[in-house]
């Protein structure tokens, strides 16, 4: 285990876990494969970087951008990461637990088995995101917009979804509960009435 210290990633590192650290990603780093970053705070350019069996606990990953990066079994516990932003980001069997991804920008990506459970993704922004098998439990998805970004499957009954903004033909298939069936009729300008 690396502790304390700061840390510039230059080549394709693996095996190896990183405690409270500064972690510096390098323009040359291409994978990141079976790591562990516990309380570490991140800087630098992620582009092109494949990340594998990787696992970011208590990090803080603010303001960082992802493109062309790929995420494969990776999972992110607890991680500050106000302002992610992702554009053309590949995620298979992703896992978000306990994250602030409010202001998240997620545009022309693919989710493949991601999960999000009591996530903070207040204000953030879904475009041209191409999801399959994922999951949102009790998460807060309050002033969120989702264009072009089909949520059929998706079941939002255990999350606040307050001032949300989805296309109507992005509507088919998703699951509410009474309540925010309210919400999102009134997106359309249709008022219910007893």
């Amino acid at each position: 285990m690396i502790e304390n210290q700061h840390v510039v990633l230059t080549h394709d590192g693996g095996r190896c876990h990183y405690k409270n650290c500064v972690i510096t990603i390098d323009a040359d780093l291409r994978e990141l494969d079976e790591m562990i970053f516990t309380a570490c705070q991140f800087e630098g350019d992620f582009s092109a970087v494949h990340v594998t069996d990787t696992v970011f606990e208590k990090c803080q990953l603010m303001n960082l951008n992802f493109e062309n990066i790929s995420f494969r079994r990776a999972r992110f516990a607890h991680c500050q990461m106000t302002g992610f932003s992702c554009h053309n980001v590949r995620m298979k069997d992703v896992s978000f637990e306990g994250c602030k991804l409010n202001l998240l920008n997620l545009v022309d990506s693919q989710l493949d088995g991601v999960k999000f459970t009591d996530c903070d993704k207040t204000e953030s922004y879904f475009y041209h995101v191409d999801p399959k098998k994922w999951l949102m439990h009790t998460c807060r998805l309050t002033r969120t917009t989702f264009i072009e970004t089909p949520l059929s499957g998706l079941n939002l009954s255990t999350s606040e979804i307050e001032g949300i903004t989805i296309q109507a033909g992005d509507l088919v298939g998703i699951k509410v509960n009474r309540y925010q069936a309210a919400d999102i009729i009134s997106l359309f300008g249709i008022e219910v009435t007893d």
